[in-house]
C-alpha cells in the first residue's frame, strides 16, 4: 500500500522538487486565527488539500478535464472516490445551514508501510449527529473510544469517522482517524509542534479558493518508488525544504501554483541569497530532449563559490585546476538537465556552463587533454570531445542539481557542455550544433510567454519526453504505472517556472500545461521488405566515418571504405571482403572521399583531410610520396578537390577554424595567390566549384554571407541584396525553361533565394514554415531535379519548377539528411537509427535501420540492384533492396 497512493504526489513532487515559491507576496492572514483544522493533522502527514469553497473548487475541476482522467488512474482511484464521497457528504450536510464557511482539508499519511487517506471539515456537533445517522441507515456502525472521543467506523461504507474539538474527521483507515484524534487531543499536530509548517501556513493565499502542502521530510522517503535515489531530480527534492506552501488555481490546459518554501534546509537560499536576477542566455543552447532543466543565473561568481565550498563534500568540490579554470573563464550562468539517451540517470545528465572566452578555452583544453586524451571528433559537425582530468569536476558549479562528476567536455557556442559519456557529448552536442534546441519547440514557446528573461533560478519539465523515455528516468513500478494510464500522462505537456530567494524563504510561480492526449499511431502499411542479407563481416571496431561506396574509375567496380576508432581506415570489395587497411590519425572529415589520378596514368587515389591534416593513399593503403600533409591551422569543414581544365592539375580548398581558407596544389604546396583572405565567420561546409560559359565560380557560404569567387578568390558577383545563409546548406546549379541557369538556396528563414550570375536576387516563400536548422538538398541532376527539404520531423519533396510532388514525416527528431542517388537517408545520431526515402517514388523504404553510423545506400558494381550498408552488431552487413 506504501507504492499504491505516491503517484498522487507525482506531479507535485515533480514541482517542489524543481523548486516552487510565489513572484509577490500575498495576504498573509493567519488562518488558526478563524480555525483549528489543521490541528486534525499529525506528525506524519506527507501533503494535504485544503479548500475553503468545494463547491468552487469542483466546478474549478470540472472545467479542467484532464483531472477526471486522473481520478481514474487505477493506483489512487478509491482515494479519490473517498475524499469525492467525503465532500458531497458534507457539503449536503452543511448546505443546512449555510451560514457556515468552513475549511476542508484532504490529507495523506504515511508510516513504514503504507499510506493513509485523511478528510476533514469543521461542523457543529449536531450536523455532526444528523450525518451519523443517516451513514448508520444504510450501515450499522461499530464504536470504539480513543480518550474521550468516540471513532465510528461504517463497515458497508468503507469509512471510519469521529468528531473531535467540533471537527469532523475520516478515513477509509481507522488507524489514521485514531492518529488525527491523538493529535488534537495531545496537540501533537504540525500545527502545534512543527514552527516550520506555521510559518508557511502564515503564507497561503486567504481568498485562494484552493492550497496545496508538501511536507518534503516526510515526501523524500517516498520518492525512491519514483526516482533513482542517485538521480539529479532526487537530489533536488531531497535537500529543497522543509514545508512547501501553495495557492492552487485551475484552468481548461492549466494548472498554476503559486507559494512559498521555507528557507531551513533550502539550498536555494543558502546558495543564491545576494545574488542580483541577470538575464539568462544558455536557453538557446538547451536541447529539444531535455525532460527537464534546472537555469541558474549569478551576478557574483565568488560569494557563490564561496557558499558552495562550504555546502559540497570536499571530493566533490572542483580542484584547484578546477577553480583556477571557472575562475578564468566562467561567466555567471549554468543549466542542469536531463535528457534520455540511453540508460539510466545518471548517463543522461548535462551541466552546459556559460563561457567568457570560448577561443582561449579550446587552447586551455588542448593544454588539458595532453595529459588525459582528447576523445573524438563528431565527423558530422566536426565537434570535439575532451576528456578532463578526474580531480577537475567542472559539473559542481551545479551543486546539488549535479549529482555525478562529468568528465567528458565540448564547446558548443559560447558554452561547455559536461556529460557523464563520451556518447552522451557526441549526441547532445550534434543536436544543439543541429538546432535541435528548446527554443525551436513549443516548450520554448511557453518559456518566452511565461518567464522572465532575469532570474536567479528557473526550471521546466517536458512531460512528453518523460512519458517516451520513462524506462531510462524512473524506477520500474513508476515508470509501468505511467504507461498503464496514457489517458491522463498522454494530457500533460509541462511544468516549469522560476523562483527567487527573499526574506528568509523562497518565492516564485509555477505552471502545469495540459493538452490533448497524442493520438495513438494507426498501424502503417505493410512496409516494403528488405531481401535478405547479401553477405555480413566481422567489424568489431566502433566505426568514426563511413560505410562510403566509392567506384574505381579503372576498373568500374565499386568500393567500400570505413574508418574505425582504431586510426584506421579499412577498403572491402562489394563481396564485403577486406582488401587492406591503412593508418589515419585523426577522424576524416565529411560524408565522402574524393578520388584523384595524381600521376595522369589511370591509376586513381583517394583524397580526404582530417582536422590536421591532408591524406592522399593509394589502392593498395599506402600514403602517396610527401602525404599527409600537415595543416598549419585546424580545418574547420571537409576539403574540396577541383580540377579547372579537366588537365588532373588538382586544387585542394580546405577552409579552417581561423576563418582563412587555404589552397594547395596536388604536391601539398601552399598557394600564395589566393586572395580571399578570411570570411567573416568560420566555413563548416564543403567549398563548391562549378564552370558556366567558360567561367569559374568557386562557392563558398561562412553560414552568414555567401561569396560567389573566381579561381584567385577575388569577388565575381556581387549580390545586389544581402542573404543571410541557412548554416546547414550549400548552393545547386538550377535550370529552368524560363530563365537562365542560376543558383538557388535558403536563408535562414527558410526562403528560397535564386541568384543569377549578374548578383540579382529573387526570393520565394515555400509552404511550409521553416525552422533555420532546416537542410535543403537535391537529388538527381541539375537538368532533372528533386528538391528536398527536411525539417522537425517533416520531408517535403518540390519538381525542378519547385512544386511541391509530395510531404512525409518520420518519427527521428536529432536528424542528419544524406543523400545517395535518388534516396534521401534520415539519421539519428541519438538514437542510431535511420529512415530511407526513395525521393522520386514518394515512399519509404523498409523500416526504420539500426546503425552505429549512418549507413549508405547506393549500387555496389559489378552487382546490379539497390543496397543498404549498415553497421550493427559488431559487423558491417548488406541489404539488397527491392
Amino acid at each position: 500500500m506504501m507504492k499504491k497512493i505516491i503517484s498522487l504526489l507525482l506531479i507535485a513532487a515533480l514541482g517542489a522538487g524543481a523548486y516552487f515559491g510565489y513572484r509577490q507576496i500575498r495576504n498573509r492572514t493567519i488562518l488558526f486565527s478563524e480555525t483549528n483544522i489543521h490541528s486534525v493533522l499529525p506528525a506524519n502527514t506527507l501533503a494535504f488539500f485544503e479548500s475553503r469553497d468545494m463547491n468552487e473548487f469542483q466546478t474549478m475541476m470540472a472545467d479542467t478535464m484532464a483531472m477526471y482522467d486522473f481520478a481514474e488512474i487505477d493506483r489512487i482511484s478509491r482515494e479519490i472516490a473517498f475524499f469525492k464521497s467525503f465532500a458531497s457528504l458534507a457539503m449536503e450536510q452543511k448546505n443546512k445551514d449555510a451560514a457556515n464557511d468552513y475549511d476542508f482539508v484532504f490529507a495523506l499519511l504515511t508510516d513504514s508501510l503504507a499510506l493513509h487517506p485523511l478528510a476533514a471539515t469543521k461542523m457543529t456537533k449536531n450536523e455532526w449527529l444528523d450525518l451519523a445517522k443517516e451513514l448508520e441507515k444504510s450501515s450499522p456502525k461499530n464504536v470504539t473510544k480513543n480518550g474521550t472521543v468516540e471513532i465510528c467506523t461504517f463497515p458497508e461504507k468503507g469509512v471510519s469517522a469521529a468528531y473531535c474539538a467540533g471537527i469532523l474527521i475520516a478515513s477509509t483507515d481507522v488507524s489514521a482517524v485514531v492518529e488525527s484524534v491523538t493529535a488534537v487531543q495531545s496537540r501533537a499536530s504540525v500545527a502545534d509542534a512543527d514552527p516550520l509548517f506555521v510559518k508557511m501556513a502564515e503564507t497561503a493565499g486567504k481568498n485562494s479558493v484552493a492550497n496545496l502542502f508538501l511536507n518534503m521530510k516526510n515526501l523524500r522517503r517516498s520518492l525512491t518508488y519514483a526516482l533513482d535515489e542517485k538521480s539529479v531530480a532526487y537530489a533536488s527534492l531531497s535537500s529543497f525544504a522543509s514545508w512547501v506552501a501553495f495557492d492552487v488555481s485551475l484552468s481548461d490546459s492549466q494548472i498554476s501554483l503559486n507559494g512559498y518554501a521555507d528557507a531551513s534546509e533550502n539550498y536555494i537560499t543558502e546558495l543564491l541569497n545576494g545574488q542580483q536576477r541577470v538575464r539568462t542566455t544558455l536557453t538557446s543552447l538547451i536541447p529539444s530532449n531535455a525532460a527537464l532543466f534546472v537555469q541558474c543565473g549569478l551576478s557574483d561568481n565568488k560569494m557563490y563559490f564561496e557558499k558552495l565550498k562550504k555546502r559540497l563534500p570536499r571530493e566533490k568540490y572542483p580542484s584547484a585546476s578546477g577553480n583556477q579554470f571557472l575562475a578564468n573563464y566562467f561567466a555567471g550562468e549554468f543549466v542542469a538537465g536531463v535528457a534520455p539517451l540511453a540508460g539510466k540517470w545518471q548517463a543522461n545528465e548535462f551541466v552546459l556552463l556559460s563561457l567568457s572566452d570560448s577561443i582561449i578555452v579550446t587552447e586551455n583544453l588542448d593544454k588539458i587533454a595532453s595529459k588525459t586524451s582528447r576523445i573524438s571528433e563528431y565527423t558530422a559537425r566536426n565537434i570535439s570531445v575532451y576528456k578532463l582530468p578526474q580531480n577537475m569536476n567542472l559539473s559542481a558549479v551545479a551543486g546539488e542539481f549535479s549529482v555525478t562528476e562529468k568528465r567528458y567536455a565540448c564547446l558548443v557556442g559560447r558554452a561547455l557542455l559536461l556529460t557523464e559519456t563520451e556518447q552522451a557529448a557526441h549526441e547532445l552536442a550534434g543536436r544543439i550544433t543541429a538546432g535541435y534546441v528548446l527554443p525551436k519547440t513549443e516548450n520554448g514557446a511557453f518559456v518566452t510567454e511565461n518567464f522572465s528573461s532575469a532570474s536567479s533560478l528557473s526550471f521546466l519539465v517536458d512531460f512528453s519526453v518523460i512519458q517516451r523515455f520513462a524506462d531510462s528516468l524512473f524506477t520500474d513500478s513508476c515508470s509501468k504505472m505511467i504507461r498503464e494510464n496514457q489517458t491522463f500522462f498522454g494530457k500533460l505537456k509541462i511544468l516549469g517556472g522560476q523562483v527567487e530567494p527573499e526574506y528568509g524563504m523562497v518565492y516564485g510561480s509555477a505552471f502545469v500545461k495540459f493538452g490533448e492526449a497524442e493520438p495513438l499511431a494507426e498501424q502503417p502499411e505493410a512496409p516494403k521488405k528488405l531481401n535478405a542479407i547479401v553477405w555480413q563481416t566481422e567489424f568489431k571496431e566502433m566505426p568514426v566515418f563511413g560505410p562510403v561506396i566509392v567506384v574505381n574509375p579503372a576498373t568500374s567496380e565499386s568500393e567500400i571504405l570505413l574508418q574505425a576508432e582504431d586510426k584506421k581506415l579499412y577498403c572491402y570489395t562489394s563481396e564485403g571482403k577486406l582488401q587492406w587497411t591503412a593508418p589515419v590519425e585523426g577522424n576524416i572529415m565529411g560524408t565522402d572521399v574524393a578520388q584523384i589520378d595524381l600521376y595522369k596514368n589511370g591509376k586513381y587515389q583517394f583524397v580526404f583531410n582530417t582536422a590536421k591534416a591532408i591524406y592522399i593513399i593509394d589502392r593498395k593503403g599506402r600514403n602517396v610520396e610527401n602525404y599527409p600533409v600537415a595543416l598549419p591551422q585546424e580545418a574547420s569543414a571537409p576539403m574540396s578537390v577541383f580540377d579547372y581544365d579537366n588537365a588532373k592539375d588538382y586544387r585542394f580548398f580546405v577552409p579552417c577554424a581561423n576563418r582563412k581558407i587555404l589552397l594547395f596544389n596536388k604536391e601539398g604546396k601552399q598557394i600564395p595567390d589566393w586572395n580571399l583572405k578570411t570570411t567573416a565567420d568560420v566555413v563548416t561546409l564543403p567549398i563548391q566549384y562549378l564552370r558556366l560559359s567558360g567561367k569559374d565560380y568557386i562557392l563558398v557560404s561562412d553560414g552568414a554571407s555567401p561569396y560567389i569567387l573566381d579561381r584567385r578568390g577575388n569577388t565575381r558577383v556581387r549580390l545586389k541584396s544581402k542573404i543571410v545563409m541557412s548554416k546547414n546548406n550549400p548552393f545547386f546549379l538550377l535550370y529552368n525553361k524560363t530563365s537562365k541557369p542560376c543558383l538557388i538556396t535558403t536563408d535562414d528563414s527558410g526562403y528560397l533565394k535564386q541568384i543569377d550570375f549578374s548578383g540579382n536576387v529573387t526570393s520565394q516563400k515555400l509552404q511550409e514554415k521553416l525552422s533555420p536548422e532546416h537542410y535543403f538538398l537535391r537529388v538527381g541532376t541539375p537538368q532533372k531535379p528533386v528538391y528536398v527539404f527536411v525539417d522537425n520531423g517533416k520531408l517535403y519533396a518540390y519538381d525542378r519548377n519547385l512544386k511541391k510532388t509530395f510531404e512525409t514525416e518520420f518519427e527521428i527528431s536529432d536528424c542528419l539528411p544524406l543523400v545517395n542517388d535518388d534516396f534521401v537517408m534520415v539519421y539519428s545520431p541519438s538514437l542510431k537509427k535511420m529512415e530511407v526515402f526513395d525521393a522520386r517514388k514518394s515512399a519509404m523504404i523498409g523500416q526504420a535501420f539500426q546503425s552505429v553510423v549512418p549507413p549508405c545506400v547506393g549500387h555496389l558494381s559489378p552487382k546490379k540492384g539497390t543496397y543498404l550498408l549498415v553497421v550493427n552488431e559488431e559487423k558491417l552487413i548488406c541489404f539488397q533492396i527491392e
